[in-house]
């Protein structure tokens, strides 16, 4: 569990090193060094300044289904994975945000099928070979920073759809899919397995 814990943290460390070198300090491949100006400042020539409604469609989870802690799809709520089960409403390589309470704008990334429930939100990518850059920028744009309401912090799709974003051009997202994706299954294996072995040694020690 404690190896998996670490090779999760090295290979998510190494995306994000890729994900600033590429899309916030410009030095992708292919890179001129041309740049333009834009509402977020100077960009690279031929991006530009969209919606994350562009990239992404937004919708609401379901009520939350009979659940285990061993196997089946994940089902993740505002903080997370919170168990297993054999049913899922949401496609592989889909970005779930924490859209209520303490946890409202948590940003988590799946590579395979997942029930999301009430409590957070499903979020799509048009393009599927866009869904880690998706990803990353949702995370560096600190959604918890766009909620509504002081009792019981929100996020709604409204919201999420009109904030504004960079759209870079689509072969470097594309390519930045390809180097990362491996790596984002291999962390997703390892969670499951760290979770099995988890629910197994709750149950032995006693």
């Amino acid at each position: 569990i404690e190896m998996n814990r670490q090779t999760n943290a090295t290979l998510e460390a190494i995306a994000q090193a890729i994900f600033k070198e590429w899309f916030v300090d410009f030095r992708f491949p292919g890179a001129t060094g041309e740049m333009q100006d834009s509402e977020l400042g100077p960009i690279p020539k031929m991006w530009r300044v969209g919606k994350l409604g562009d990239l992404l469609s937004f919708r609401n989870g379901k009520s939350s289904p009979e659940r285990n802690n061993i196997n089946g799809y994940p089902v993740y709520g505002a903080n997370g994975v919170i168990g297993f089960a054999s049913i899922y409403n949401s496609t592989d390589r889909t970005i779930i945000i924490g859209r209520v309470g303490s946890y409202c704008g948590a940003i988590y990334y799946t590579t395979q099928k997942a029930f999301v429930t009430e409590n957070a939100i499903i979020a799509e990518v048009y393009n599927q070979n866009s869904s880690l850059f998706s990803f990353f920028l949702m995370e560096r744009l600190n959604l918890n920073n766009y909620k509504v309401g002081s009792g019981q912090p929100l996020l709604n799709q409204t919201i999420l759809e009109g904030i504004d974003v960079l759209l870079p051009y689509e072969d470097i997202v594309g390519k930045f899919e390809n180097v990362l994706l491996p790596h984002f299954i291999n962390i997703q294996n390892n969670e499951q397995q760290s979770a099995a072995l988890s629910a197994i040694r709750d149950a032995l020690l006693p």
